[in-house]
């Protein structure tokens, strides 16, 4: 399956800032085109295992791959 990463990356980081702040934005930002490299984003970091499990609910319903990672 091919992947266009510039706009599920755009999609990802919107998703993320709507999420945590709990408001829908208005206007997506223009990605940079300077290299074809996949780039991940970690969303946060949290001592109550609930709280990252929700946050991964909400982003998988929007439509975004999660990984939760112990540790």
């Amino acid at each position: 399956m091919l992947i266009d990463t510039k706009r599920t990356s755009i999609k990802f980081c919107k998703a993320i800032a709507e999420t945590l702040s709990g408001k829908k934005l208005k206007e997506e930002a223009k990605p940079v085109d300077k290299k074809s490299v996949l780039h991940k984003v970690q969303v946060g970091a949290f001592s109550d295992e609930k709280n990252a499990e929700k946050l991964a609910i909400e982003l998988k319903k929007k439509g975004y791959s999660v990984n939760v990672v112990k540790g």
